[in-house]
């Protein structure tokens, strides 16, 4: 999605965009992949607080289900439209006011009255969240020097992974010894810290508030809305048995109608949220199905094992947090190794991703 919307933001200004990498570039850039991985954080808090959010507010099993899926809908849903909005108020601009309504709304989620407020607070926080990983690639593909581009493009890797799997062990802890409360609060201290990294890093890009001309409205009404009832539709199915669900059947038919009619919008718009026409290139399409299948392995091997051990042995989250390090921590070891491999030109990329995916299926 981020390779696609990417594609559709006109280029920045040549002053801003061809300023030197240095110190300060380096600060915003290690700003921006810090907000992201607190973003990771984030993601699984409320299931790893989730029986003492029950507890606390009196929350049914149906309402706890509905909580964990419109964070993740609205997350996914404004990773596609960030980019345009970046492009429009600046990176440094967007950045900062995403990372501060993140800080603000998790701050206000665990005083929230009742559980309306709260799933309204984490529907917020969601889209806020969401608008933070599409930036990191943008800057990385902007600043860095070829280089070491592609260690810029590995530390996004490391946010799609070892965040959310840190972040549960670490939320367990915090609901563990200090409150359910703390593992929303967490993320307060490291969330300022990449505010003023990326405020003193980042160099800003004027308005373009000319763009507002060719706003893709149309594709809004139709691609934030179809995205959403996808997303849920996954979350939910499998609590609602699937198309046995007059809602889930709804949510899968309306979604997929509308995303239909939004991908033939974005073909013809002049300045769309996603430029089909880049999928012609047949690496860039290849990679990019290939990267949605590696995400969606992943994302199985963050969940599954944390699901079984809470859902099937009855673990409390602080138990499960072993398992999930044993996940996260090895990556910060090959991550940079896998970069560094890849960035030989005698090998190919190929093959280290055949061997990657063939460890996760050994595993």
């Amino acid at each position: 999605m981020t390779a696609l919307a990417a594609g559709a933001v006109a280029p920045a200004p040549a002053t801003a965009g061809s300023a030197a990498f240095g110190l300060r570039i380096f600060t915003g850039l290690l700003g921006v992949l810090l907000a992201v991985l607190v973003s990771g954080f984030n993601e699984n808090v409320t299931k790893v607080a989730m029986p003492d959010i029950r507890g606390a507010m009196g929350i049914g099993y149906d309402e706890s289900t509905w909580l964990l899926a419109v964070y993740s809908a609205t997350s996914i849903s404004a990773m596609a439209f960030a980019p345009w909005c970046a492009a429009t108020f600046s990176l440094r601009r967007f950045t900062l006011c995403a990372i501060g309504a993140f800080l603000l709304l998790g701050i206000l989620c665990p005083l929230a009255p009742n559980v309306d407020a709260l799933m309204l607070l984490r529907t917020l926080q969601g889209f806020a969240g969401g608008a933070l990983p599409p930036m990191l690639m943008s800057v990385a593909l902007r600043f860095l020097p070829p280089g070491i581009r592609l260690y810029g493009l590995g530390s996004y890797a490391l946010t799609a992974t070892f965040g959310p799997s840190f972040g549960t062990p670490l939320s367990a802890w915090w609901v563990e010894y200090a409150g359910w409360q703390w593992a929303f609060w967490q993320i307060i201290p490291l969330g300022l810290l990449s505010m003023a990294c990326v405020a003193w890093g980042l160099p800003q890009d004027p308005l373009r508030l000319e763009r507002f001309k060719q706003f893709d409205w149309r594709g809004l009404l139709l691609g934030l809305p179809g995205l959403i009832m996808l997303v849920l539709a996954l979350e939910l199915g499998q609590r609602l048995n699937w198309f046995e669900s007059p809602m889930i059947r709804f949510f899968i038919v309306a979604g997929s109608a509308l995303m239909v009619l939004f991908f033939i919008n974005e073909w013809s718009h002049p300045l769309p949220f996603f430029k089909l026409q880049l999928l012609k290139i047949r690496n860039l399409s290849h990679a990019l199905l290939t990267l949605g299948g590696v995400l969606f392995v992943l994302l199985a091997v963050i969940k599954i094992p944390s699901s079984y051990l809470a859902q099937v042995q009855g673990y409390r989250p602080l138990e499960t947090a072993p398992v999930m390090l044993m996940v996260a921590l090895p990556q910060l070891i090959a991550l940079p190794l896998v970069v560094a491999l890849c960035n030989l030109r005698w090998v190919d990329c190929r093959w280290v991703l055949a061997i990657g995916l063939g460890l996760l299926a050994l595993a």
